[in-house]
């Protein structure tokens, strides 16, 4: 059934994320310092700068938020049984940990925002098919399947966390980097449970009930 517990996504937190070896990305603000703006105009000042990181954040944190809880309702070909359900548990927390370590390194850093979001409709995308298999007859199913689509989207999750914390404030004011680092944290929470919601939702659709 849709799982409540939710082990492991803490480590989505935001606090650790705005270093990283490689260096920071570089800042694309212009003009001087903002001075004297009221907190709701450094936001929208920061949404201006980096609305395409948000953006992209935003998506994969909802994106693995809605799958997760659909491990249990995966169909096995066999070839894992009953073991299929936890294969794909440890398989999201490796995937999400190499994910975001990768962009740790300079030379695999993205430094553009378009290409974040453009990595975060790819997760969209994965996410349709995930659920449209789940509901396929049995012949065409397939462990490598759920298992590589799991695969994917947490390890392009992690890749975009990290990228997104730096990114984000790299893109605005130095002075408004804090206000950055409050939306990202902002957006997480908001995406969290927009995920799990929209997870209870889609269990009551396709399934008639909600623990399942």
């Amino acid at each position: 059934g849709v799982a409540q517990g939710q082990l492991g996504d803490h480590d989505h937190d935001h606090g650790g994320d705005h270093e990283h070896s490689g260096g920071r990305a570089p800042r694309h603000h212009s003009g001087s310092g903002p001075r004297h703006l009221t907190v709701r105009e450094e936001t929208l000042r920061v949404v201006a700068d980096a609305w395409q990181v948000f953006a992209a954040f935003l998506g994969s944190v909802t994106v693995m938020y809605l799958v997760f809880p659909f491990f249990t309702y995966v169909p096995t070909s066999g070839l894992l049984g009953d073991a299929l359900p936890q294969v794909l548990f440890f398989a999201r927390i490796f995937a999400d940990i190499i994910g975001r370590f990768a962009p740790r390194r300079k030379s695999l850093l993205v430094h553009s925002p378009g290409a974040l979001l453009t990595m975060a409709a790819a997760k969209v995308v994965t996410a349709v098919l995930f659920f449209v298999y789940i509901k396929l007859p049995p012949r065409f199913h397939h462990d490598a399947l759920s298992l590589g689509m799991v695969i994917f989207l947490w390890l392009v999750g992690g890749y975009i966390n990290t990228c997104a914390n730096i990114l984000a404030p790299a893109l605005t004011h130095p002075a408004l980097v804090g206000r950055a680092s409050a939306l990202l944290a902002l957006i997480f929470q908001v995406a969290h449970f927009a995920g799990l919601l929209l997870a209870v939702l889609l269990a009551w659709v396709l399934y008639g009930d909600l623990v399942g």
